[in-house]
């Protein structure tokens, strides 16, 4: 039954003409309601024919004031404050029309126009209680039939001030998204330990400590305008939800939002960019390509982890050739493999041998004339060359020295030095021997 009546309401929609004949009942209902409360609930007393002239001028007017404002046009599952705003508003017309109506049926002794304020008060309090809450509870049970409670997200909103507000409207709105708000984190003073439109607010400390554990929340989303908070501020909260494995997103800056309002699509996850504080640099592809366009290419050392990527890179402008050369055999012949499914159609060559067998690199620069080298061949890994430091001298010193003579002898146009250490005065025998 539940799985019917989810399937039903997931895809229909109620008419309009339908919410606005409930409206219209709602609004005759309560009003008879009205009579009777005055009257005690003494139904000996009341007039039910005299009512029903008093109907034949309320439903008219009302049906008149709902067709202006028309409030019966918002889709009821998807009703927010806005839509409760439009139906307190017909109701408040409503309302003052019948006292202005009172007072001239008073003044030219007109009974039928004559209905007693504390009944138009009371009717006023009841429709639109009912109105607004008939309109609550359909989008509750719609949200229950749709989402349920199995597979739902804990997601916890990271600033409870206007912003989280509008976050938390955004997320209950959106209720497809089937995520379940535990509460909101905030270390204003404050705000602590009270509650955002019955959410909970939880300090930075309890929440890390004890609500996401507890409620085994996955996912913080950081809603704080950038004035608000620095990015060393930013960076710590950040580091903390990564430490617990969350999932950090953040919501885009108000001049972003679509027609003044937050839409849930645009609440994105971190980028590494946002954490500079500053905007990102942009490089100029265009340089870049003129730079490399029909140019021979060596990258040593083209089998480790930056030689490999510095390959991949490569293949996206138009080089003449590239020469891959590396002395490590089986992750040079992965790379092969890779740039063989990849990108059959570019020239490239593989050499097996070491920057530091000064007649096999003699050979390499006679056979290939490159007109860039990128040297990322070298030992980078800290302890072992603090072991080995004969080594690391011969090869990240003796090697390089023996390719930048090649450079110079064979007019190379541009020699690229990977390094791998920024220190001024590096103290490890890699960093000496890098820099």
């Amino acid at each position: 039954m539940k799985n019917l009546l989810k399937t039903y309401f997931s895809k229909r929609f109620l008419p309009r003409w339908f919410i606005l004949i409930f409206d219209l009942a709602v609004v005759s209902v309560t009003f008879i309601i009205a009579f009777l409360l005055r009257l005690n609930l003494d139904f000996i007393q009341f007039n039910f024919n005299h009512e029903i002239n008093h109907l034949l001028i309320i439903i008219p007017l009302f049906t008149s004031i709902y067709y202006l404002i028309k409030p019966y046009a918002g889709i009821i599952r998807h009703s927010t404050l806005k839509d409760a705003s439009s139906l307190f508003l017909a109701q408040t017309i409503g309302f003052l029309i019948l006292v202005g109506l009172n007072i001239i049926g008073r003044k030219l002794n007109i009974h039928v126009l004559d209905i007693p304020l504390s009944v138009l008060c009371i009717h006023f309090v009841l429709s639109t209680f009912f109105l607004i809450g008939s309109r609550i509870i359909i989008k509750s049970i719609y949200l229950q039939l749709i989402n349920g409670n199995k597979g739902k997200l804990n997601i916890m909103i990271f600033g409870a001030g206007e912003l989280g507000q509008i976050t938390r409207d955004t997320i209950v709105q959106a209720n497809k998204l089937n995520i379940n708000l535990i509460g909101f984190i905030d270390d204003n003073k404050s705000m602590m330990y009270k509650r955002n439109a019955g959410t909970p607010i939880y300090s930075s400390g309890e929440a890390f400590n004890s609500i996401i554990p507890k409620y085994n929340v996955t996912e913080i989303i950081i809603a704080i305008s950038k004035d608000k908070i620095d990015i060393n501020r930013k960076r710590l909260i950040i580091e903390k939800c990564l430490k617990h494995k969350l999932i950090v997103k953040e919501i885009p800056p108000v001049a972003n939002w679509i027609n003044g309002e937050l839409n849930v699509g645009q609440i994105k996850k971190i980028r590494i960019e946002d954490l500079l504080g500053r905007d990102s640099i942009k490089l100029d592809t265009t340089k870049i390509q003129n730079g490399l366009k029909n140019a021979t290419i060596l990258v040593t050392g083209a089998a480790g982890s930056i030689g490999s990527e510095i390959v991949r890179q490569l293949m996206a402008f138009q080089t003449k050739h590239i020469i891959l050369l590396d002395q490590a055999e089986s992750p040079l012949y992965k790379i092969q493999q890779e740039l063989n499914t990849n990108y059959r159609k570019l020239n490239f060559d593989i050499v097996i041998a070491s920057i530091t067998d000064t007649y096999r690199m003699q050979q390499v620069f006679e056979k290939y004339k490159p007109d860039i080298v990128f040297n990322a061949a070298a030992y980078k890994h800290v302890p072992l060359m603090e072991s080995n430091p004969y080594e690391a001298i011969r090869v990240n010193l003796g090697g390089t020295k023996i390719l930048a003579d090649l450079a110079i002898k064979y007019n190379v146009n541009n020699f690229i030095m990977i390094s791998t250490d920024k220190a001024i005065n590096p103290t490890n025998i890699m960093g000496a021997s890098k820099r």
